[in-house]
């Protein structure tokens, strides 16, 4: 049995379930999600998996309760040769665990977008999330998004800034890029509209990475400040920070001063 349990937000609940499928799939082991429909009233293939596999050795906690008491990192190969039940509570940012299962996933989180607005190709989007963060202090501040259209220079025609917080001080900071419109819809609409996206700049947030991971980019912009408080570190060095940038063309960290 793999048990999940669910917290945070969207994109955190898409890494919770994701690693455990993952590891129910490959052990053959039942899987238990708590609060499955958090995830189910978007996507219709996210499901309990009841394969009759008996699991009786000791119980393996991964994640905040386990021994190393990680929030990302959980050791694969442990959880993979453990012959008995899996409990994960945690986050699991680290896109190691998930790259070469991309296709499975995709059709995970498969949903019908036929009716949400898509941007053309030649639209940029912008996904700025404030909220929390802010209070937190892991929001990145308006010119990091300016400075990453012109030091890339970014040809566009339209933009899209999609923002949990559209009346916020710092969106009228970044009123001043070109034929700039700010979009608040529901989740999947704004999802879509990331996902459909062939120029992204993502802010450090689970919601627009996995948009980014599923999508159809060809490129994806992540600013990034040497002295920031971010919980997403230019260089992760240590076993427990998050790592979300694939080493391939289609992401591209915009290191600012």
């Amino acid at each position: 049995m793999i048990n999940v349990n669910l917290i945070g937000g969207l994109g955190n609940n898409m890494f919770q379930y994701s690693l455990g499928r993952i590891l129910a799939e490959q052990k053959g082991y039942n899987l238990s999600i708590d609060n499955i429909n958090n995830l189910q009233k978007y996507f219709l293939n996210v499901v309990n998996i009841n394969t009759n596999k008996t699991a009786n050795g000791e119980s393996l906690q991964l994640g905040h309760d386990s021994k190393q008491k990680t929030i990302q990192h959980v050791d694969l190969k442990e959880a993979l040769k453990h012959d008995g039940p899996i409990t994960l509570a945690g986050y699991f940012q680290k896109y190691q665990y998930y790259i070469n299962h991309l296709d499975m996933i995709k059709g995970w989180f498969a949903y019908d977008d036929s009716g949400y607005f898509k941007p053309n190709e030649n639209d940029l989007v912008i996904h700025y999330r404030l909220t929390d963060y802010t209070i937190l202090n892991w929001h990145l501040p308006p010119e990091a998004f300016i400075e990453t259209i012109h030091k890339n220079n970014i040809k566009y025609n339209n933009c899209y800034l999609i923002t949990d917080q559209p009346n916020h001080v710092f969106i009228e900071q970044l009123l001043k890029i070109k034929n700039l419109m700010v979009v608040n819809q529901t989740e999947l609409a704004d999802f879509t509209l990331l996902k459909y996206a062939k120029q992204l700049i993502i802010s450090h947030s689970s919601f627009s990475w996995w948009a980014s991971f599923l999508g159809h980019q060809d490129k994806v912009y992540i600013p990034m400040y040497k002295k920031s408080s971010s919980i997403w570190k230019t260089f992760p060095d240590q076993i427990d920070d998050v790592d979300l940038i694939p080493n391939c063309e289609k992401y591209i960290k915009q290191i600012l001063e």
